[in-house]
């Protein structure tokens, strides 16, 4: 039962590092909190982004705007202009952007996963899932150390 603790444990305080952290080599996380690109990428949904030199209409991109990161769709591509839309969107984006906005071209979605992320961040999610375990772990070492004891006074 320890192990089982101590592997779940070790898998959430892995998911808590992923999401804060970005892989090499240009991979990066984000947590979508908009429905902007629904029904292709959802609220709550993870996606993974790799940074690209070549970008093309269509698509799916992640971009600094206003110190926010955005995942849009890009529409057209006129000199050195990106101009974006959010597929649930009607109009185009009103902030035209750059290469050097984009952080990388969306590779892969983690649909509602990032709901999960969230909820290990949060203080509920820290107590269920961290604190609970390890106050369990805890309590059975205690349980072995004086069994072992009492062993040892009887000898």
């Amino acid at each position: 039962m320890s192990r089982i603790l101590s592997i779940l444990i070790l898998i959430v305080c892995s998911f808590l590092l992923i999401s804060n952290l970005n892989f090499s080599k240009g991979y990066k996380i984000f947590i979508v909190q908009s429905g902007s690109m629904f029904p292709t990428i959802n609220t709550g949904d993870v996606v993974i982004s790799l940074n690209n030199s070549n970008y093309k209409k269509d698509d799916i991109v992640t971009f600094v705007s206003r110190n926010n990161n955005i995942t849009h769709r890009i529409v057209e591509i006129k000199d050195d202009q990106i101009y974006t839309k959010g597929d649930a969107n009607n109009n185009v984006d009103s902030e035209k952007i750059n290469k050097k906005q984009i952080i990388g071209k969306v590779i892969y979605i983690i649909p509602k996963f990032g709901y999960f992320i969230l909820f290990l961040k949060s203080i509920p999610g820290l107590i269920v899932l961290i604190i609970i375990p390890s106050v369990i772990i805890i309590y059975q070492e205690f349980l072995k150390i004086q069994k072992n004891f009492k062993k040892v006074l009887k000898k």
